[in-house]
Formats: C-alpha cells, sequence, structure tokens
C-alpha cells in the first residue's frame, strides 16, 4: 500500500476520491527518463496501476510525460482510463498556487473527459453536491479547453455530452 495523509484535513467519507488523503492498493508503476533534483521531477510514465481504498476509485491505466519544476506542473500526452470505462486525455499545464489562491498562478487545461456517473460522485460530489444530484445515471462526456487566472475562467471550448443526447457547446 502507498498512503498519503494530509494531517490538518478532515477525511471525506466513503465512496468519495479525497484528494488529502490517499491509500493505494494494487500498485503497480512502470516510468523511464526519471530525473529529481532540488527543482525538477520529470519522468515518462508507461503505466500505472492502483486502487484507491477509501474510495474504490480504480486507476486502470496511467500514461503520461510529467514535469514539475518548482511551482509549475505539466502534463504532456496524458492517457488516464479509470473504472467503469472513464477516461481522461490531453495536457495540462498548472501553476501550483492556483490550489491556495485563484489570486496568483493560472491552470492551462487542453482536455477530454469521458466519465460514467459513479466516477463523476466519487470525485465530484463532495465539491459540487446539487450538480451531481442531476447527473445520478448518466454518462457524461466532457472536452474542454481554457485558462484560469486571476479569479477568471476563460473557457475556449467547451463540449459536453449527457447520454448522447443532450449536447451543449461554446466557443
Amino acid at each position: 500500500n502507498v498512503s498519503l495523509n494530509d494531517a490538518k484535513r478532515e477525511i471525506l467519507p466513503s465512496p468519495y476520491f479525497d484528494y488529502q488523503h490517499l491509500d493505494l492498493d494494487s500498485v503497480s508503476l512502470s516510468a523511464h527518463d526519471i530525473i529529481y533534483d532540488q527543482h525538477l521531477i520529470r519522468a515518462s510514465v508507461d503505466e500505472f496501476q492502483a486502487t484507491e481504498c477509501y474510495s474504490g476509485l480504480e486507476v486502470n491505466q496511467l500514461a503520461t510525460k510529467f514535469e514539475m519544476e518548482d511551482d509549475l506542473i505539466r502534463v504532456n500526452d496524458l492517457d488516464l482510463r479509470l473504472g467503469n470505462d472513464a477516461s481522461l486525455a490531453g495536457q495540462l499545464s498548472m501553476d501550483l498556487n492556483v490550489l491556495d489562491s485563484l489570486h496568483t498562478g493560472f491552470a492551462d487545461a487542453d482536455l477530454k473527459l469521458c466519465i460514467d456517473s459513479a466516477n463523476l460522485y466519487r470525485l465530484v460530489a463532495p465539491y459540487v453536491p446539487t450538480l451531481t444530484k442531476y447527473w445520478e445515471g448518466r454518462k457524461v462526456d466532457l472536452a474542454l479547453q481554457g485558462r484560469v487566472t486571476n479569479d477568471s475562467l476563460d473557457l475556449r471550448h467547451l463540449d459536453v455530452n449527457i447520454d448522447q443526447h443532450l449536447e451543449l457547446k461554446a466557443e
């Protein structure tokens, strides 16, 4: 098992995915071109698999080129597949300061997300409870491109498809 625990934060109840408290089981990792020094962490992850014990979230496949330099994270060629055929693919770059306050930092995203309601519920419900109750039992496909900076969201592209019956597009 691999565990991460932020003692300053309360643990969310099961089945929610808790970003501050992770307990991974059945971990398998294959990576190459790994660099680690004072200011840089870089790796090409060929394959990562695990099950998060609290939420039951299954990572069936994770492959990416990951780089973290000082407070900047870049994730390129992302291929993430979760249980129940949920997937996330694309690129993401983010200033870690954006996690503490949207007054500083930025996050750029060019992502395609295909997720079922069970995984959506685990990942999002604790943070957006009113929205998730409408998505129960539905298949949601989401593609987005945008940037978060200085308390604003610049969304260049949004494509939402729910149950292949309802589609929302914004450019």
